[in-house]
């Protein structure tokens, strides 16, 4: 029993540290996720691309710790899992956390959206939807992401599913 806590102590730990060189390879996300997503946009002012650099700015600011609290979480419902005897409810609490961490992340992501959208004109517009729609279509989700930022989209139910067709 006690070579277990510490394994999972060790467990934790390594996991809350190995975020960090990960967050700093990302640039802790101030971009890097985002690099190349307004590229393809036709004819940006430099207003424009300001606008949108602040807006990404203020989603990474409100989405970091959020990303943080998931990767704790994530890592209590492991410790929880490895249990000598898990208790099936207190993981399952754990995974509605976890789920509503999720939400708020994407509710951010809808808001980040759109306001990147109000920003442009109706070409822009076009041009950008075009674009967020094809990383979305079955098959796809987040592939423009994974190429950027693997770590980021691991427990995503996207990633999974293709791991388990593969197994």
């Amino acid at each position: 029993m006690k070579t277990k806590a510490i394994f999972t102590s060790i467990f934790i730990a390594t996991m809350l540290l190995a975020a960090s060189p990960a967050d700093a390879q990302r640039g802790e996300g101030h971009g890097t996720a985002e690099k190349g997503t307004c590229d393809h946009i036709p004819d940006l002012t430099e207003d424009q691309e300001e606008q949108i650099d602040e807006i990404k700015a203020d989603y990474f600011s409100a989405i970091k710790d959020l990303k943080a609290d998931m990767d704790i979480k994530t890592a209590e419902k492991r410790k929880l899992m490895i249990a000598d005897e898990p208790d099936k409810s207190a993981i399952n609490a754990k995974i509605d956390e976890i789920s509503t961490i999720h939400s708020q992340m994407a509710k951010i992501r809808v808001e980040k959206h759109l306001a990147i959208r109000d920003v442009l004109t109706e070409e822009q517009k076009n041009a950008f939807d075009v674009k967020m729609h094809k990383g979305h279509k079955r098959g796809n989700m987040h592939k423009d992401c994974m190429q950027d930022k693997p770590a980021m989209h691991k427990d995503c139910m996207h990633n999974k599913s293709k791991m388990h067709k593969n197994k």
